[in-house]
């Protein structure tokens, strides 16, 4: 019989091309993964790619609170109860991005040991929910972003992705209204009115900028605008909101559980965008999102270009949310990427179709991850 051990490993994913975003571009998502596995070789893997300019610790941050959890890691996965606990509360870890990672190898493991779906070992353990609710489902509705630039090719990009099947597209904006006015106009041109769009500021506008732009937004009917100014500034959400036509949605004010409980007594967002490298893995994730519901916010379930290991996390999250069909996942991001580290999820018309195996449904070779970045170091209990 094998030793339980965790191991934590380098990666660098290139992007296809550069991302446009208010915050610059980005072309390659750099980080770690972790991975799990107990004595009978069965494996859990959790990656933590930080973008502090996004929120989170730094890659620094990330590395050292990866490497101090190991130990403790390879001991949950050489016991029998020790993982269920650590994918609800990764130990003493502050850092989101590295607590996330570790709560998603925990959880993917727990659920591979108990023959199930992440989703289903998930819905189990999602808080307020009734012992009879209803399976996980097993496709989740998906938003496309388009990574694309001028006018013409955003409405180039737009046609296409409806072409595939998507009904919501959304749309990183500059912060220079003129510029995005005419893309998002292109956009609408090319798909009419019947896609939904989202708009994505990255909190590129100060409140007094913010008003305008909404306004001028709003004639294109968007579905919500993410993020219009910074992430410290939620009483600024709270005056925006429901001012100037346009739903708001919160993303990187969500930098940890007291942010969403703060956002949602301030009234500050109409949708909450939750990230589980944000929050601190999927169970953190579902609680935040059962918070919204109870006061009638909408919740919507994204990643920030991760692998497919991380996007198969967050995909079994989506598909254990609670209640009717939730907005479609910011999740159609894995063929943005030139290097990934395990097979994409099966998608079509719109859609991403869980995988039917035990625990997230796919693995990592040690030689593609020896390949994308290297091991840097191995607990074993």
């Amino acid at each position: 019989m094998k030793r339980a051990h965790a191991q934590l490993w380098r990666v660098s994913l290139r992007l296809r091309r550069p991302l446009r975003t208010a915050h610059g571009p980005v072309a390659a998502r750099d980080g770690f993964v972790v991975e799990v596995a107990d004595a009978f070789g069965r494996r859990g893997f959790g990656e933590a790619l930080p973008l502090p300019s996004f929120g989170g610790e730094s890659p620094a941050q990330c590395e050292a609170a990866l490497r101090a959890a190991l130990p403790a890691l390879a001991a949950a996965a050489a016991g029998d109860c020790g993982l269920d606990a650590l994918a609800v509360a990764p130990g003493p870890v502050a850092q989101p991005v590295a607590a996330n990672a570790l709560a998603c190898a925990c959880a993917d493991l727990a659920a591979r040991r108990a023959g199930v779906p992440l989703a289903h070992w998930l819905g189990a353990r999602a808080p307020d929910v009734p012992a009879a609710r209803a399976a996980p489902a097993g496709r989740v509705a998906l938003a496309a972003l388009l990574a694309a630039d001028g006018p013409a090719e955003v409405a180039q990009r737009a046609r296409e992705a409806v072409a595939a099947g998507f009904g919501t597209l959304k749309l990183k904006l500059s912060g220079d209204v003129g510029d995005d006015l005419a893309r998002v106009q292109a956009l609408r041109d090319a798909v009419g009115a019947r896609v939904a769009l989202r708009l994505d500021a990255n909190a590129c506008w100060d409140e007094a900028a913010a008003g305008p732009a909404l306004r001028a937004l709003a004639a294109f009917a968007p579905e919500w605008v993410e993020q219009p100014v910074a992430p410290d500034d939620d009483a600024a959400l709270a005056r925006l909101r429901g001012r100037h036509g346009v739903a708001i949605a919160a993303d990187e004010s969500l930098r940890d559980a007291a942010c969403v409980q703060r956002l949602l007594r301030a009234g500050a967002a109409d949708v909450l965008v939750l990230k589980l490298a944000m929050l601190g893995g999927p169970l953190a994730v579902l609680e935040a999102a059962h918070a919204a519901r109870r006061v009638g916010v909408r919740v919507c379930i994204t990643s920030f270009l991760g692998s497919t290991l991380g996007i198969a996390a967050a995909a079994h999250t989506a598909a254990a949310l609670p209640g009717a069909q939730p907005p479609a996942a910011g999740l159609a991001t894995a063929a943005l990427l030139a290097d990934d580290l395990a097979p994409p999820l099966a998608a079509g018309d719109g859609e991403l179709r869980l995988p039917e195996a035990a625990g997230i449904g796919r693995e990592a070779a040690a030689a593609t991850l020896a390949r994308a970045g290297g091991r840097l170091a191995v607990a074993e209990a």
